[in-house]
């Protein structure tokens, strides 16, 4: 619901300011400064008796229109019910504004249908006034209300009946705000050279005339199409200029939007900490009022925001909190995003089957949105031809007594070729129709196939990881086995070193020399490495990137100290650490002493559950 925001637009059509009485200002006041307790001023307003006598109603409907420029929709609901009800008979404009404050509000909250009864209203109101220009202003705020509806085709006939009316009265401002429409239209059906053609044309017209409120407007518009189409260095170009455009206004739920925005090219280009503070600002305007929409778009960001950074318990939350929102409001494309936003946050947090039970109910939503997509283009295939076809009769019927005027004989002619148009025109309707319903059926097939295929990569990850847990485990192994080997040597080169040193003792001079050679060889044997580098090897393996981290913070670190350090991860005992070693208890008491001066732990601390889970 990206264009969502922009609905509130709609009702200034038919909202002309007006002076507002002092009580009446101050009721704005207070929810301006502190909502929560104005509803008991607001109370207070509506029930008294002087309601419909102490003010004008317009009066009432430009505190209304204040109150909903802030972002207090249901007060100013409530605000132009009451002055519906009080006055029964107003004056043309009083009775348009009434009505269309109630259906604009009503088309952000999400209450479509009710929406649409008071903008039909409008529509039949201007009808009968035979009121141009108004009608036109009805017809564009009906057509925003079937966009957001999802029949795009009821949207469109509105919009183009609406310009031809401004066309025809010369409303060069109108035209230009229904061209901004319907440039949302046509990114909504995914033509965005469309697009964004229209939104040229109304930002150059709206740039010329000074027009800042509806200029910001559209260069709104044009950079949500150019974040579609994945060019954020300039959608964020146009969007610092909407951001200054709608503060200087007070547009606080333009403003949300365009901070939104601007927290999407940044995510679209990489600087994810930026972005994340932008769609906090959004949030953070949207607080004091009622933009639910816009605020599951922002969680529905933020949680994508944090997959990347890989912070994933705030990016659940935020996705839950976007389904939350677009449950609220009952808007399926947004709630579609969000079922696929928590699906892919269940399989990055590894829980599959959650993951994959919310995909399923995000394909549920596409394949109903794709099918009445769809069966709506038919309909609309169906509208234009009967529309064709009432024309060509039409014309039929004014040619035929013109003939029979001037050329009757030749009036076998002109059935032959009615008749033949008709049937090309049947025919061209049945293939264009057959063509979309065998789209249709290959789109489901392409989906069911994408999902089998999901299935499978998601049981090939599964075996991955088991068989990396299988060769860690068999690393974990090794690397016992070679510490216990190294033991093991040390042990008997001990005792073999001890033997001799004590027959060294008893014997003669010569043979005295002899053993001490001997015990330098063994002494020799003890310090040699090769034991060592194999262990340190398949230590690194087990745990990756553990000493480089260590080394790279603590660079006094010596390879006797980093050997130690290894033994500890292990969670070895001291005398198991001794004799691997090779040297008594009191040597390792000194080495443990000189290893916590290095790493710089004071005395409380513990060093083996510092390397155990800290480092």
């Amino acid at each position: 619901m990206k264009y969502l925001p922009y609905v509130l637009l709609a009702v200034s059509l038919f909202l002309i300011p007006s002076a507002s009485a002092s009580s009446l200002d101050s009721l704005v006041a207070c929810y301006q400064r502190n909502p929560q307790p104005c509803d008991v001023l607001l109370r207070k307003v509506i029930s008294s008796e002087g309601f419909a006598t102490q003010y004008a109603a317009v009066d009432y409907l430009n505190v209304a229109e204040q109150l909903m420029q802030s972002g207090q929709l249901r007060p100013a609901l409530q605000l132009l019910h009451k002055t519906e009800a009080s006055f029964n008979e107003p004056e043309l404009r009083t009775q348009a504004r009434i009505i269309g404050g109630i259906s604009g509000i009503y088309l952000y909250l999400g209450k479509l249908d009710s929406s649409l009864l008071y903008a039909n209203q409008n529509v039949t109101l201007f009808t009968r006034e035979k009121d141009t220009t108004k009608k036109g202003m009805a017809l564009l705020n009906r057509g925003q209300i079937y966009k957001e509806l999802g029949d795009y085709p009821a949207a469109m006939a509105d919009y183009l009946q609406a310009i031809r009316y401004f066309k025809a009265t010369g409303n060069s401002n109108m035209i230009a705000r229904t061209q901004a429409e319907l440039a949302t239209l046509s990114a909504m059906n995914g033509e965005m050279q469309v697009a964004l053609e229209y939104n040229r044309l109304a930002a150059a017209y709206f740039r010329e005339v000074a027009d800042s409120s509806n200029y910001g407007y559209v260069i709104l518009n044009l950079a949500n199409d150019l974040n579609f189409l994945e060019k954020p260095d300039s959608a964020l170009l146009l969007l610092r200029e909407a951001v200054n455009i709608f503060n200087s206004l007070g547009k606080a739920y333009l403003l949300m939007n365009a901070e939104a925005q601007m927290g999407r090219s940044l995510f679209l280009l990489g600087q994810q900490k930026e972005a994340l503070n932008r769609f906090r600002s959004s949030n953070n305007i949207g607080r004091s009022g009622d933009y639910l929409a816009q605020l599951a778009y922002n969680h529905t960001y933020i949680s994508k925001i944090y997959m990347e950074l890989r912070v994933l318990d705030s990016a659940l939350h935020h996705a839950q909190m976007a389904l939350r929102h677009t449950k609220e409001i009952g808007f399926n494309e947004e709630y579609g995003h969000a079922l696929l936003q928590l699906s892919k946050v269940y399989e990055a947090r590894g829980e599959y089957q959650q993951g994959l039970a919310f995909r399923k109910q995000f394909h549920e939503v596409q394949d109903s949105l794709f099918n009445l997509e769809k069966a709506r283009q038919v309909q609309q295939i169906k509208e234009t031809y009967e529309s064709e076809l009432k024309e060509e009769r039409l014309k039929s019927q004014e040619a035929a007594i013109s003939l029979l005027e001037a050329r009757s004989r030749t009036q076998w002619i002109r059935n032959i070729a009615l008749a033949a148009g008709l049937l090309l025109t049947i025919v061209i309707a049945f293939l264009v129709i057959n063509r979309q319903q065998t789209k249709i059926k290959l789109n489901r097939e392409l989906a069911q196939k994408k999902e089998q295929l999901h299935r499978f990569q998601l049981k090939e990850k599964e075996a991955t990881e088991k068989q990396l847990r299988l060769e860690l485990d068999h690393k974990k192994r090794e690397l016992t086995s070679q510490a216990l080997l190294i033991a093991e040597k040390n042990e008997l080169l001990r005792s073999f070193k001890d033997k001799l040193r004590e027959i060294s003792r008893d014997g003669n001079g010569k043979g005295q020399q002899e053993m001490n050679r001997l015990v330098q060889r063994i002494e020799r044997a003890e310090i040699k490495s090769d034991d060592w580098d194999k262990f340190m090897r398949i230590f690194e393996e087990v745990h990756p990137d553990f000493l480089q981290s260590l080394q790279a913070t603590y660079a006094e670190l010596t390879p006797n100290d980093l050997r130690l350090v290894a033994l500890m991860r292990m969670n070895l005992s001291n005398k198991e650490i001794a004799n691997i070693l090779h040297i008594s208890d009191d040597g390792l008491k000194k080495a443990r002493y000189r290893l916590r001066k290095r790493l710089a732990l004071a005395s409380e601390e513990n060093m083996n559950e510092f390397l155990m889970h800290e480092v």
